[in-house]
């Protein structure tokens, strides 16, 4: 019957947990330890020991540009991502239309795609407009003109926001179910204008849901190498792409400087995720 279901603040279902003793509280410790060693302590072990060995030779005032790049195209990144999922979201539960559900859809199945393959099919038709933009220069003028759409800052977050949109999107949109079409409707009622409703409503409720999708999207554009390689400025490098340089050419104890910084920026924004849930998951338990 198209009815719709509102829940506003946290789960009122607590967790239950299970206390586990004995072989099987060794047991879950054991799987749960392997897995970390394995996935984290192992790996970022050998990091540390070639590390340790090609710090001193490798890093450079250069790391700076490299990181300062990274930050910076993921802060943008960040901005364009969020604001686009912001729109789409607000739109989705605003107008209902099959049509416009599908289209959002569409939209954010660019993080299904392998990046690589994002890639070559992004860089194809961006060169192929920046060669057309040169020819109808070249007619109208009399003589081409240079252009430079295929190597700008600009194209890079296109790439980005349409292969990273579904991290944004997806946790943006589940924090706007939260929002009651009752409440909203309630404030018009009232008198209140969209910026209030805006302030005073939608920020609130999607302050929490905002602040994770920006950490999610903010690592996956950190260590995103395929679209940064082929469409970024001449010179323009980044932690990942330094990383893809020196391994292609088998320099491991130098990319492990790179992968260290990069991991260390990385853990960051996942700390700050895991403490919030942490903290979420607690409050639900009380």
């Amino acid at each position: 019957s198209k009815m719709r279901f509102s829940q506003v603040g946290t789960a009122t279902i607590a967790h239950k947990y299970i206390k586990l003793s004995g072989i099987k509280a060794w047991a879950a410790f054991g799987y749960c330890i392997t897995v970390l060693m394995i996935a984290f302590i192992l790996p970022v072990t050998q990091l540390v020991v070639w590390l340790n060995s090609a710090l001193k030779q490798e890093l450079s005032s250069s790391y700076y540009s490299y990181l300062l790049n990274t930050f910076m195209l993921g802060i943008i990144a960040v901005i364009v991502i969020i604001s686009v999922s912001l729109i789409l979201s607000v739109i989705k539960h605003n107008v209902r239309s099959k049509r416009l559900a599908l289209l959002i859809k569409l939209s954010t199945i660019g993080y299904a795609l392998p990046g690589t393959v994002l890639a070559i099919g992004f860089f194809i038709p961006v060169t192929k407009l920046n060669n057309y933009l040169i020819d109808l220069s070249e007619k109208i003028m009399g003589e081409p003109a240079e252009f430079a759409i295929q190597s700008t800052i600009a194209v890079m977050i296109i790439g980005y926001l349409i292969r990273f949109l579904a991290v944004g999107y997806s946790t943006v949109d589940s924090s706007m179910e939260r929002v009651s079409s009752s409440v909203v409707n309630s404030a018009k009622l009232m008198g209140y204008g969209y910026r209030s409703i805006i302030s005073k409503i939608y920020i609130p409720l999607l302050r929490k849901g905002v602040l994770t999708a920006v950490t999610l999207v903010l690592i996956d554009v950190m260590k995103e190498m395929p679209i940064t390689l082929m469409t970024r400025p001449f010179g323009w490098d980044t932690l990942a792409v330094k990383i893809f340089e020196l391994t292609s050419e088998g320099e491991w104890e130098r990319a492990a400087v790179p992968s260290f910084i990069l991991l260390l920026f990385g853990l960051v924004p996942i700390v700050f995720l895991s403490g919030r849930i942490n903290r979420q998951i607690k409050g639900e338990a009380k």
